[in-house]
């Protein structure tokens, strides 16, 4: 009877080890599905759906477009030096070489 009972013990140990090495395999290499949507509103024109999605987004290509929308202005988005610098700023401290150089 002890026997018995160690055995489904057993069971849950080896599902555990698969569900630890599902998720290190789950995550797709540099698909950002927020940052395009953003930039599919900010080529259509529509910069408030464009700075949600981007501020949504948090990447660096993200904050370095932010600072792009308040640099020009973009549909609805005015121009704003500080907000755009504040977003390059983001960027560059995340490794963007394009947001650095524009700083």
């Amino acid at each position: 009877s002890p026997a018995a009972q160690q055995k489904p013990a057993a069971k849950p140990a080896a599902t555990q080890q698969k569900a630890e090495a599902a998720p290190a395999a789950a995550p797709a290499p540099k698909k950002d599905p927020l940052y395009d949507a953003g930039m599919k509103a900010y080529e259509e024109g529509n910069g408030l759906e464009a700075v949600k999605k981007f501020k949504a987004s948090g990447s660096a290509e993200a904050y370095y477009m932010l600072g792009v929308i308040y640099e020009s202005g973009c549909g609805g988005i005015g121009k704003n030096a500080m907000l755009a610098r504040q977003n390059f700023k983001k960027a560059a401290n995340m490794g963007h070489s394009a947001a650095k150089a524009k700083l």
